[in-house]
């Protein structure tokens, strides 16, 4: 078998464990989501670190880091879930250029993730995920759901 189908692979596994983790979410299994989430960030972090610049690596690790902190949240381990969302934010500043829309969405909402999970720098995170879904507003590209979530930011 050869790197190429080994990576494959792998990725596959990982993509599995990730919808085996949102079923587990889903149905309130919130540690067996954890655990099925943990595991798959492993691999996407073994991924990306055998190729540092491959952006696919790098953003399906941030999609499985988004993931671990929701799982860590409902457990109620807001320490954890901060630790994979600031990952999460510090990949997302790495992949995206800072006008890129879609990276703003992301960035947004990884910021009202840690915005919600208090703790030190929540209202810095507030701040910065209100100013990124001010500008997808003005630039006509926020979404139903953005702009509900920007109005609980807002406080309403």
């Amino acid at each position: 078998m050869s790197a190429r189908d080994d990576t494959r692979q792998a990725r596959g596994f990982a993509a599995a464990l990730l919808k085996q983790g949102d079923a587990a979410l889903e149905a309130n299994e919130n540690a067996t989501a954890r655990a099925v989430f943990n595991e798959s960030a492993a691999i996407r972090l073994a991924l990306m670190e055998a190729k540092p610049d491959d952006r696919v690596a790098a953003h399906a690790l941030a999609v499985a880091l988004e993931r671990l902190g929701l799982a860590a949240q409902a457990i109620g381990d807001l320490d954890a879930a901060r630790g994979a969302w600031e990952d999460e934010l510090a990949l997302a500043f790495r992949l995206f250029e800072p006008d890129d829309l879609e990276g703003m969405r992301f960035c947004a909402i990884v910021e009202s993730h840690l915005a919600g999970a208090g703790g030190p720098g929540a209202e810095a995170h507030r701040r910065a995920a209100l100013e990124r879904f001010d500008e997808l507003a003005r630039g006509g590209a926020l979404t139903d759901r953005e702009a509900a979530l920007r109005k609980k930011l807002w406080g309403g």
